[in-house]
């Protein structure tokens, strides 16, 4: 059996023929995401007699093979289980104890950014351990997600790990929109991080993401990181025409014959 590692199969493999003959190409990039293991099977199967349900792969020396595809629903189950799971634990109460006067500390670049849950953001500039400069508030709470509403669970559906939002306003006016500053604090469940700002965006002209690791929230069932997808098999058998299978019968006679 003769395994063939993703990153080799887009190259050996260009595209899918679907086994009613229309032809489906599958680019590499589409190919890429797929966790597989292409299984070339020494077993060969006869042009005409392949399984109903499965489709042929042409490699790029024009060898047609009858592949099986394995079912990929796993991660989609999770993230249902995940989204429409328990809500017994309340994710506001899971971030209380760090919203009586913690704060966190991150320093990007020329600023440093003090994030204080439930409260406030600031950015300033630090020189020789003072703020040097205008301390500029980027927003005050306002907000977070309601996990209890039930359109609010399609955010998240399509997305590998989902996050608990809340929404700072009012900050400080921005000098080229003449709009006050304003952020959302994303909240990523992290095992190993502790409580911190994981980096801090402007995606656009004063609006920040806030990117935040905590630990703390990884009990909420709704912010638990998908699973790794297990690698999957696709079996393949070589498609012979009636000549080429033929002479794979008969030589496999003389091997039985010489054994």
């Amino acid at each position: 059996m003769l395994k063939i590692r993703n990153n080799l199969v887009n190259f050996a493999f260009l595209i899918f023929i679907c086994a009613n003959a229309l032809v489906s190409p599958i680019t590499i990039e589409e190919l890429k995401p797929l966790n597989y293991v292409v299984d070339i099977l020494k077993v060969p199967i006869k042009k005409g007699e392949e399984q109903p349900h499965a489709i042929r792969m042409k490699s790029k020396f024009g060898q047609d093979y009858s592949c099986l595809l394995p079912k990929d629903d796993d991660e989609e189950d999770v993230k249902k289980d995940n989204i429409e799971g328990d809500f017994s634990i309340d994710i506001k109460e899971l971030l209380k104890p760090i919203q009586s006067g913690f704060c966190m500390i991150k320093i990007q670049d020329w600023w440093t950014y003090e994030f204080c849950p439930g409260y406030y953001i600031k950015q300033y500039h630090i020189e020789d351990g003072h703020i040097l400069g205008q301390v500029i508030t980027l927003g005050l709470y306002e907000s977070e997600f309601d996990w209890l509403n039930e359109t609010n669970k399609d955010k998240f559906r399509h997305i590998t790990q989902p996050f608990h939002s809340q929404w700072y306003v009012n900050g400080t006016k921005c000098d080229l929109t003449g709009q006050p500053r304003n952020a959302e604090v994303r909240i990523f469940c992290k095992p190993d991080a502790g409580d911190r700002i994981h980096r801090v965006d402007e995606e656009e002209t004063c609006s920040y993401i806030i990117t935040i690791h905590m630990s703390r929230v990884c009990s909420f069932p709704q912010l638990k990181p998908v699973p790794e997808k297990k690698t999957k098999s696709i079996p393949c058998h070589p498609i012979l025409n009636d000549e080429q299978y033929n002479n794979y019968l008969k030589k496999v006679k003389e091997k039985e014959l010489v054994l």
